[in-house]
């Protein structure tokens, strides 16, 4: 069974585990989330914070989308927006401002979102392109009104590891 910081982390878009240079498992620690949370402007620093948190999330989003959403570069970008931020809207226009000063605009269709896997709360968008390393900033708004800023960070699928620490 999911915890409650489990459940709450998952709703912020933060799993359970990552893969760090050299491919090993490791498993974030309660107190790993916690201070991701915090870095989030969640307030999660016991466990009363966490439920009040949780509720919090119950009531609707704030934004269509999170603060920070982090994609690796060697997967098909998959935009999380909240599901019950669409209610009504059929439409959203979208503007990403890429690092290096060029900016895409689009409209996207609110049926071709697709339910995220095993997160209903979430719906995913895919924008049709790949999009280049960097910290990016993406502006949506949708025609029922809802509104929402993400800062997309477009990471590598490893990070860069020194001759020296690849030869042992």
């Amino acid at each position: 069974m999911r915890s409650s910081l489990d459940e709450l982390a998952a709703r912020y878009g933060l799993g359970d585990a990552y893969h760090d240079c050299r491919g090993e498992l490791k498993i974030f620690t309660p107190a790993t989330k916690m201070a991701l949370l915090a870095a989030m402007n969640v307030e999660a620093d016991s466990w009363p914070a966490i439920e009040r948190a949780l509720a919090a999330t119950e009531s609707g989003p704030a934004s269509l989308v999170p603060e920070v959403q982090v994609l690796r570069a060697d997967e098909a970008p998959a935009i999380r927006i909240h599901a019950a931020a669409l209610q009504r809207a059929t439409a959203i226009e979208w503007v990403l401002h890429l690092e290096e000063g060029t900016t895409l605009a689009g409209r996207a269709h609110t049926g071709d979102l697709v339910p995220w896997p095993d997160q209903p709360r979430w719906a995913r968008w895919a924008p049709g392109q790949d999009l280049p390393l960097g910290y990016h900033r993406l502006v949506l708004r949708a025609d029922n009104g809802a509104r929402g800023e993400s800062r997309l960070i477009i990471a590598p699928a490893r990070c860069y590891e020194p001759p020296a620490l690849s030869a042992g």
